[in-house]
């Protein structure tokens, strides 16, 4: 069992369980390669398309960045193997053809781009576009499609979410009244994450059939797994620095995990059970695995430290007059705030702007100011 992380250091990085009954995981490996923030991380099985590349016998790490580049790595080299070149902005979302090792990209471009293997860049091809921001994909494996060809599903800040099969535009899927942040696919259902505070679970057909209410800032992320009861479970993560879980078919809250910092994405681990365990990537730096398992529980040492982060946080935010999710932790944002500025969403930066023009994009609980290059067209 092994978890990869990315982060605005630039860096990915690869942690791998000692065992199954272990709460360890330890840092194995650290790749590094991008210009700029990894946004987005995933990982291809070893399959029969990668079985003549040496390199991939034990699958393929993928990492995509604000530098829009995707970079293929061999899990025990620190090297990159690949580069993909094709997207014009940054690469904020991946997801993975299990069975033919495909990836599939979005980007701020707007477009959703599919890599196939064995040769990833030589056959990239755009399978669709939208009117705002790609700001994330989904893959749908034939099987549920009921045979014939998969389906990819992406994203927006233009609030809809896009079916892509057969290279061409399926179906739109429009509820969300902001923008569609994470998209994750479970059995025969799909849960989308947004900008208005929101959770959704929809049918294949795009009919949706339960809304999670109860987050107060922005949804960045959803994954949803079925447990051993057969049931499905939900986790989002949140601007307003917490994780829930839920019933994802009454959309009832069934926990809160508080962090000290925004949650930028979650993912449950296939561990069993009846609650799973899950991973929060958090906006301090730290990647958490929870468990329901007492025997599995960190030390006394880490959880002492975790509530003694919490607790700095609150008292932070209190001193500050903010609050989670209230777009003030940072330098740049409190001074925007002072000063009038308004903080904008970063899809505004996927417009071209005038030579020096400075926007203030808020980015989780912080705002960092961008100023256009003409000269470099960025």
């Amino acid at each position: 069992l092994a978890v990869v992380t990315g982060s605005r250091d630039k860096t990915a990085k690869l942690w791998q369980c000692s065992g199954s009954s272990s709460n360890v995981f330890a840092q194995t490996q650290t790749f590094v390669g991008h210009n700029d923030f990894v946004s987005a991380v995933a990982y291809v099985p070893p399959c029969a398309a990668l079985a003549s590349d040496a390199r991939f016998s034990n699958g393929v790490v993928v990492t995509g960045s604000r530098d829009s580049k995707i970079i293929l790595w061999t899990p025990t080299l620190t090297d990159p193997a690949s580069e993909l070149h094709a997207h014009r902005l940054q690469v904020t979302s991946l997801a993975v053809d299990t069975e033919t090792g495909d990836i599939y990209s979005g980007s701020l471009d707007g477009t959703v781009r599919r890599w196939p293997a064995p040769n990833y860049l030589a056959d990239s091809v755009e399978v669709g576009a939208h009117d705002g921001p790609v700001l994330c994909v989904a893959f749908v494996p034939a099987s549920l499609l009921g045979g014939g060809s998969p389906a990819i599903l992406s994203g927006s800040g233009d609030k809809s979410i896009k079916v892509w099969r057969d290279g061409a535009c399926a179906m739109t899927i429009t509820g969300h009244s902001d923008t569609v942040r994470g998209l994750c696919v479970c059995g025969n259902a799909v849960f989308s994450s947004s900008h208005d505070t929101t959770w959704r679970r929809w049918s294949l057909s795009g009919q949706c059939s339960v809304v999670g209410n109860g987050h107060t800032a922005l949804v960045y992320s959803v994954s949803a797994i079925t447990n051993a009861s057969s049931k499905t479970i939900v986790a989002t993560g949140s601007e307003d620095e917490t994780c829930r879980v839920w019933d994802g078919e009454t959309g009832a809250c069934l926990q809160v995990l508080e962090h000290p910092g925004c949650i930028w994405s979650v993912t449950f681990l296939p561990s069993g059970g009846n609650m799973p365990d899950l991973v929060t990537a958090c906006g301090d730096a730290v990647g958490r695995v929870w468990t329901v398992d007492a025997q599995r529980a960190a030390p006394d040492e880490v959880a002492a430290s975790f509530a003694e982060a919490l607790s700095s946080r609150k008292a932070a935010l209190s001193s500050s007059g903010g609050g989670a999710g209230a777009g003030g932790g940072g330098d740049v944002a409190a001074a925007a705030a002072l000063q009038g500025i308004p903080l904008k969403d970063r899809s505004v930066l996927q417009s071209a702007g005038r030579d020096g023009q400075t926007v203030v994009v808020q980015e989780g609980s912080d705002g960092v100011a961008y100023t256009w290059d003409g000269a470099a067209s960025r």
